[in-house]
Formats: structure tokens, sequence, C-alpha cells
């Protein structure tokens, strides 16, 4: 099994399904967050007054928010999973309701030691906010108990500003089922499509970055089998220091 990989942004991509008349059983995406986040990343930061890497991809407005939740939103069956930023996650939660979804409040998603900062003082940021909505019918409305909250710690990654593998593969586990088919519009270097296939699932995703596809599409043409996403060694780091997103 391996992932349907588009160089698309992520309106192409809805366009494209909706010409074909092809829907998804769930969409998970970690979209860019908002301009306060990008902001706060650049320069010297944090406690140990290091240099963060800074983010390559442009911030997101609440108008980018609403256009996404509006092209997506009647092409996924089911859950509509968004990971943000403090400063996005209403934006995220009222769209999805006025999409006629019922939105849950905002889930803790924290990498224990991450190395992302926001600059100057006060606490650190290791925790991303996870917006979950789903359809007000049956069967989604009978979805059982689900988390309140992911925990878990810090991974290689494959680019700056990815999530780690434990937490994507455990969002599939909660808002899919196996042999469903996840959507990742800004897929990225493809970790959460990656999840997908080592949860049993089918994956799509689209990225407008060629370079982030390509390891993408090395990445899940792996064995599922392979375990992937081991907690970070120090060589790893040092790689990843090396090369800003890229991770063979």
């Amino acid at each position: 099994m391996t992932a349907e990989i588009h160089l698309a942004s992520h309106v192409d991509l809805a366009a494209r399904l909706a010409r074909d008349g092809r829907m998804v059983d769930a969409l998970i995406v970690d979209a860019p967050y908002s301009a306060e986040t990008h902001e706060r990343s650049r320069g010297p930061g944090g406690y140990d007054g290091a240099r963060r890497r800074e983010l390559d991809y442009a911030a997101w407005s609440a108008a980018d928010v609403v256009a996404f939740v509006r092209a997506w939103s009647p092409l996924v069956r089911g859950w509509f999973v968004s990971i943000t930023d403090y400063r996005l996650a209403p934006v995220w939660s009222e769209a999805l309701e006025c999409e006629g979804r019922l939105s849950f409040p905002p889930l803790p998603l924290v990498e224990i030691a991450s190395r992302v900062r926001l600059r100057g003082d006060g606490p650190s940021s290791w925790t991303c906010w996870t917006v979950v909505a789903r359809p007000r019918c049956e069967p989604w409305s009978r979805w059982g108990t689900l988390p309140g909250a992911y925990v878990g710690p810090r991974e290689a990654k494959a680019v700056v500003g990815g999530k780690p593998l434990w937490a994507m593969r455990a969002l599939v586990r909660d808002y899919s089922r196996p042999g469903d088919l996840v959507c990742d519009p800004c897929c990225g270097a493809g970790t959460t499509l990656r999840a997908a296939l080592e949860e049993g699932r089918r994956a799509i995703g689209g990225d407008i970055d060629a370079g982030r596809l390509a390891h993408a599409r090395k990445w899940c043409a792996r064995p599922v089998q392979e375990r992937i996403g081991a907690v970070v060694s120090a060589e790893q780091e040092a790689e990843q220091e090396a090369m800003p997103w890229a991770r063979e």
C-alpha cells in the first residue's frame, strides 16, 4: 500500500477531488500557524538564548482558515482534524461549526522536550492545539470516547515544524478506521501520510514544495513493517541542524 501524493496546493487538490467526484473519510492537517507564531519563532529565543530555525512557509490568517474549511468540509465524510496554534484554534472551531460540524474544545498536543520555542521569556511552546470536528449524524455521533490530550517524546522529524510520527499515528487511529482514506492537503514531508499507512489506512496528500514531496514519496514507499520515528539521538539532531528540512 502506498500513498497518493500530488504536487499541488490545497486549493488545487480540493478542486481535483471535487471534479472527480471523490471524497475522503478523514482529513488530518498541520496547516501553517498564525503570523504571531511565525514572527515569534524568529531570531534568538527561549530560555537558553539559542537561535531558532525560522519557518520557511507563509503564515495563515483567519481568512485562510475559513477558506480552507469551506473548500474541504464538503469533501470530508467523517472527522476533520487540524493542528494549530492558540491564536487560530478558535477560528478553526468557529469555521467548522459554520459548516454544520460539531467542533470540540481544542486538545493539547505536547511534544516533551521539543526544541521549538517562542522568543522571549515565559513558558516554552511544547504545546500545539488540535481542533477536531465531526458530522452531526450517525455513525460519527456514536464514535465513542476519545483522548483529551496527546503527550509524547520528542522524535526525529523530516521537516522543521513537522509533527512526530507517534502523534500523527495516534490521531489517525482515533479519527479514522482501518481501510479509510485519510487526507492531508498540506502534507509536507509526509508524516501524516506515513502514519496512515502504518495504521492500515489509505492516504492521499498534496503540497507545493517539490523537495518535501520527494521525501514524502520515499518515506511512504518504505515497507510498513519498518519502524520509523525513533526518539531523537545526538547524531540525528546534528544532522537536522546541518540540513534544515531533509532527514535521510
